[in-house]
């Protein structure tokens, strides 16, 4: 009895030491002392290699499977986290509908989360209502001089600030990039930026909108709060979800602000922006680029002669070169208008060769009298090859080139060398006088002039016949009173005594060295007299005096006796009265 007890306290103490059947890894980080039915260690076995365990002990059922046929329907369904994104373009950063400054203190902010610089030329920001009836344009993005080849640029990590008008009295502190009029509400509304075809770039919906990214971000319900997109290791995220990519927080109190800057694109038709014109390729007026090899630009062909002021007005062209030129797609055009051209088809100039082009079959037109401009452009309508410029020309002239530049001639030269013509041709029968300029007759030969007569010449100054006061080469002597004017050639009288002796003018006479006439000798002193000599009066001023004496004498006596009529009256009467009496 006493050995059944102890052998059976052995079994029960070997099948205590020894692992379940069947047992398993839970995970990889489960107590790797755990081990399956089949590797039980014998006893005092601890050390002992696996592949050297032997067990007789019988194999337990289990109801798991072995590791490497784990039923992986039984684990629990639990979604994965949503990835981490964050942002690669131009995106809206804040909003704010009402800040310290009340309704009216309002912002938007955008970033360029992207690698490179963003031409946003055209760009646009709009506020809309919650419903989207009311839209709104708060900015957008046009260069200051309006040309089409100026493009806007947003570096890359450039932030721009839009601060409404109501903002920007609040915040003296803030230098936005641009201001707008303040009108978003707090409840819900939505902000979006539109590419310049109109394509959305970037939305935010907050509150009741009814468009949104997924789902709305909050409303707004503290004054000085905003809309802020969340940060991550110091960039903005960007799952494209509104909720979850917005907070309302504290709105910030500084921006660097400014970055915007303009750049002229000089190849708008070349995938990014062209700061040079590359080489090989030549730009036109409308900003695109075109490569040199496409472009005929009818190398050595000038303008040689315009015709402006004639009957038929003409523009002739000449190859300047000693090979054949195209003229294929170069074109003549005028000052009278940008868009009248006449095109040349497929035609060859030789070396040297004219060709004329007559206005009158053409569209265009010539500036007679007054200032015109004459262009030669090459096949892409907008490079200059060639112009000239003419002004005041005068009737059935032409403007030509000659080596020593451009002059008007009187001589027209279509389709053959030029030829100067001071003037304009004389009639038939008559010849110009090159020093007067005048037409004369030239008697039956138009070429020649008549000749003198024998005894005369022709003066080149005046073309005319005149005697020939020089004969033999010596002038006739003049006479011994006389000498020869060098002016005039001719003999006049000697006005200097000291020439030759003059003859004696006689007693009592004297020669005039003004005239050099013999003249009458006025005496020094007057004879002598046999009166005493008296101061003569003169009769006309004594005669004067007197009657001027007597007026005056004659106004007294007058204003006298009209004064003084009654007291003369009573003493005439009395006179009279007393030659009665004695009577």
């Amino acid at each position: 009895m006493r050995r059944f007890f102890l052998v059976s306290l052995v079994s029960i103490l070997i099948v205590s030491i020894a692992a379940p059947a069947g047992a398993v890894f839970a995970t990889e980080d489960s107590d790797p002392t755990l081990a399956t039915a089949d590797q039980v260690t014998p006893e005092g076995s601890e050390d002992t290699p696996e592949d050297d365990i032997v067990s007789d002990a019988p194999s337990v059922e289990t109801d798991q499977p072995p590791v490497d046929e784990v039923d992986e329907s039984d684990t629990p369904d639990v979604p994965p986290p949503p990835p981490l994104t964050y942002a690669s373009s131009v995106i809206i950063t804040e909003v704010q509908t009402q800040g310290v400054g009340g309704a009216v203190d309002e912002r938007v902010v955008l970033y360029n989360a992207s690698d490179n610089a963003v031409d946003i030329t055209g760009w646009c920001v709009r506020r809309e209502s919650a419903s989207g009836g009311t839209t709104t344009r708060i900015t957008c993005f046009a260069p200051s001089d309006d040309m089409a080849s100026t493009r806007v640029i947003m570096p890359t990590g450039a932030t721009v600030l839009l601060l409404s008008t109501g903002g920007l009295e609040t915040h003296d502190e803030l230098q936005p990039d641009a201001t707008f009029t303040a009108g978003m509400a707090n409840s819900g509304g939505r902000v979006r930026i539109v590419d310049n075809i109109g394509a959305t770039i970037d939305l935010i919906g907050w509150g009741s909108a009814a468009d949104f990214l997924v789902s709305p971000a909050p409303a707004l319900t503290q004054i000085g709060d905003s809309l802020q997109r969340n940060v991550d290791d110091g960039r903005y995220v960007d799952t494209r979800n509104n909720g979850q990519d917005f907070l309302a927080v504290p709105s910030r109190l500084f921006y660097e602000t400014g970055a915007l800057m303009e750049i002229t694109d000089y190849c708008r038709n070349v995938v990014g922006i062209q700061e040079t014109v590359p080489e090989g390729m030549l730009r036109n007026s409308v900003g695109d680029c075109i490569d040199k090899k496409s472009i005929n630009f009818c190398e050595g062909v000038t303008i040689s002669e315009v015709a402006a002021n004639t009957a038929r007005q003409y523009v002739e062209l000449v190859n300047r070169t000693k090979q054949p030129v195209s003229l294929e797609g170069c074109r003549v055009m005028t000052n009278r208008s940008v868009t009248a051209a006449m095109t040349f088809s497929k035609q060859t100039l030789e070396a040297g060769e004219y060709v004329v082009v007559f206005i009158e079959s053409t569209p265009l037109k010539l500036t007679k009298s007054t200032t015109g401009t004459v262009y030669l452009i090459a096949s892409d309508g907008e490079t200059e090859v060639d112009s000239v410029f003419y002004e005041d020309l005068s009737a059935d002239t032409s403007w030509s080139y000659f080596a020593d530049g451009w002059k008007q001639t009187y001589d027209l030269t279509p389709g053959v060398l030029n030829s100067y013509a001071r003037f304009a041709s004389c009639p038939i029968g008559q010849v110009r006088n090159e020093a007067t300029g005048r037409c004369r007759s030239a008697g039956t030969d138009a070429y020649r002039l008549v000749p003198c007569r024998e005894g005369q010449y022709r003066s080149e100054q005046t073309n005319r016949c005149r005697s020939i006061a020089l004969a033999a080469s010596v002038l006739r002597p003049c006479r011994d009173d006389q000498f020869r004017n060098p002016a005039t050639n001719r003999c006049r009288k000697i006005a200097n005594a000291d020439d030759i002796a003059l003859a004696d003018c006689g007693e009592g006479r004297e020669r005039n060295p003004l005239t050099n006439r013999c003249r009458n000798i006025l005496a020094a002193t007057p004879p002598p007299v046999d009166f005493a000599v008296e101061p003569v009066i003169e009769s006309t001023s004594v005669f004067v005096g007197w009657w001027i004496l007597g007026g005056v004498t004659l106004a007294a006596i007058s204003y006298a006796g009209w004064e003084w009529r009654e007291e003369i009256g009573r003493a005439i009467r009395k006179t009279l009265h007393s030659d009665s009496a004695g009577k």
